[in-house]
């Protein structure tokens, strides 16, 4: 944490003595105002801090100068159309934050200097202030040519607890220790062969579609073009059940990555995006324990629905190399969920323009990453704000839906971590913007 105060035209550190008695003073009383002399500079004379208000106030004098808390690192984030905050990328994010720390509270500037703008050059206003309630640092962001005004917010982590500190594999604790069990029960599953892996008894049968937009999309329909009868899924579950997808190649570990030939079958659902972006890689993500996990959260989904899992391609970005990493090979994991407009779940989108706007990862070389999963939708209702997990069927029932939507033009979302998975990642360039 950081203290600042303004001297008319640039923001200044206090002194590290009187950086730390502004810090005991605001968390011991951030709404009430502190008087003390006991400032590097004070003296012979007093000053009064408004931590509510960011001043500091000179008691002889009246002398009064901005002051600010500044906790780091941060990250800015602007509200989408969907209600949803999105993180901008880095160099986005690190001209944002010079913005905001060369401004005092309650002032704007004009640039055109953000990785979206290249080519356009059109002029954003960015107004900084603070929240008078929760005291968040928040602010707009308009583009001058469109009117368009986006709210902003700067967001600083919570740091980890203690209890923590010790888990890996993205917050899965004895990560390593779960994998090698994993691996243990799955190698005798693993057995490298001549011939392709049987494929499922509920086949996917979706493929993404061009829409008159040039956007990709994934059909809503379901995934299965055979449906089991109820009576035939209400026996034993059936070793078929965990069987992969037919694509799969024989793989000697239970985690492995294969690229997938651009020629091939498996890639024709693809070529739409060769009029938006130059695709320089697929690949195939065979994470037999992942798999054996959603294959059977899809046939319990299919149980409650006729036989039904309703199972989609959908898109899915992480912004961090380490998040995409993890997802790879543990799944998705809802404990590191944010609340969105939908629910606090996994979000998946319909349009991979949609997660192209800025979910996605980007490479110093400006290409980017994108995940192609199988999400199990089931029952699917609308959701909301603060949804932990799918609603009722009906009021008073035991019994919830699958999962939600937030329009089921733009995406859906799930509670379970098991009900998708992450099936190709795509390395991609942007040459017109999705």
């Amino acid at each position: 944490v950081e203290w600042f105060w303004f001297d008319g035209e640039s923001w200044n550190n206090f002194n590290d003595a009187d950086a730390a008695i502004l810090e005991t003073a605001f968390l011991g009383s951030p709404d009430k105002p502190f008087t003390t002399g006991a400032m590097s500079f004070s003296v012979g004379s007093s000053t009064t801090f408004d931590f509510v208000n960011g001043t500091q106030k000179n008691t002889s004098t009246g002398t009064t100068r901005a002051i600010r808390r500044a906790a780091w690192p941060a990250s800015w984030e602007y509200l989408d159309d969907y209600g949803m905050y999105i993180a901008f990328y880095d160099s986005d994010n690190a001209h944002i934050e010079k913005m905001w720390r060369s401004l005092p509270q309650n002032h704007s500037c004009v640039t055109t200097e953000l990785s979206w703008n290249k080519g356009f050059d059109s002029k954003y206003t960015f107004a900084f202030s603070k929240d008078p309630q929760t005291r968040e640092d928040i602010g707009t962001q308009k583009n001058e040519d469109s009117g368009t005004v986006r709210k902003l917010r700067r967001v600083v982590p919570t740091p980890p607890s203690k209890a923590d500190t010790s888990l890996g594999g993205w917050g899965i604790a004895n990560a390593d220790a779960q994998q090698s069990l994993a691996d243990a029960a799955a190698a005798a599953a693993v057995v490298p062969s001549t011939t392709p892996i049987a494929s499922p008894e509920i086949i996917p049968a979706a493929a993404a579609k061009t829409s008159d937009d040039a956007s990709v999309t994934a059909e809503s329909s379901s995934v299965s073009s055979t449906k089991p009868t109820v009576a035939a899924t209400a026996t034993a579950i059936s070793a078929s059940v965990f069987d992969p997808p037919s694509t799969w190649v024989p793989q000697t570990k239970p985690y492995e990555l294969f690229d997938v030939d651009p020629k091939s079958q498996e890639y024709h659902f693809l070529k739409t995006l060769k009029n938006k972006a130059k695709i320089h890689s697929v690949t195939r993500i065979q994470n037999l324990p992942l798999w054996k996990f959603y294959a059977l959260t899809r046939h319990k989904v299919a149980l409650r629905n006729g036989g039904d899992p309703t199972e989609m391609k959908l898109f899915h970005g992480a912004r961090a190399r380490e998040n995409m990493d993890a997802i790879m090979q543990f799944g998705f994991d809802m404990r590191v969920a944010r609340d969105g407009s939908a629910g606090i779940g996994i979000y998946f989108a319909v349009h991979a323009s949609y997660s192209n706007g800025g979910y996605v990862l980007q490479n110093p070389d400006k290409s980017k990453e994108i995940f192609i999963c199988r999400v199990t939708v089931g029952s699917c209702v609308q959701g909301k704000h603060g949804l932990k997990r799918p609603p009722p069927l009906k009021a008073g029932s035991k019994e919830l839906h699958d999962s939600v939507h937030n329009n089921k033009d733009v995406m859906f979302i799930v509670f379970d971590n098991f009900q998708a998975y992450p099936e190709y990642l795509i390395k991609y360039t942007n040459l017109t913007g999705w």
